[in-house]
């Protein structure tokens, strides 16, 4: 979370110069607790809304947050670049060869 932290406060500071303004994080949501998770999604959209900055994460079905009705946190289908998966037709790999 600190890296997250120091990433927006970097790129904020920076908002105004001719700075990367595209932030990528892996597995962000992994060790927080739902309600954290929610809160911290929200503020990511608050914050890379105002100061004009992708942000891209990566994550697990399983570390999608959900409510307190055990409603899923839906993204918005155009936030949605990529799905990856491990289905038999390799239609969800990065990449198409094995390796």
């Amino acid at each position: 979370m600190l890296c997250v932290i120091f990433d927006l406060a970097v790129a904020i500071a920076y908002n105004h110069e001719n700075f990367i303004k595209v932030i990528y994080h892996d597995g962000v949501l992994e060790s927080m607790a739902d309600t954290k998770k929610i809160t911290f999604l929200d503020k990511i959209y608050s914050i890379t809304n105002k100061y004009k900055i992708q942000y891209i994460i990566t994550t697990l079905t399983d570390h999608i947050p959900r409510d307190s009705n055990g409603k899923q946190f839906e993204f918005k289908r155009e936030e949605i670049i990529l799905e990856l998966d491990d289905k038999p037709d390799n239609s969800g790999r990065l990449f198409s060869q094995k390796f």
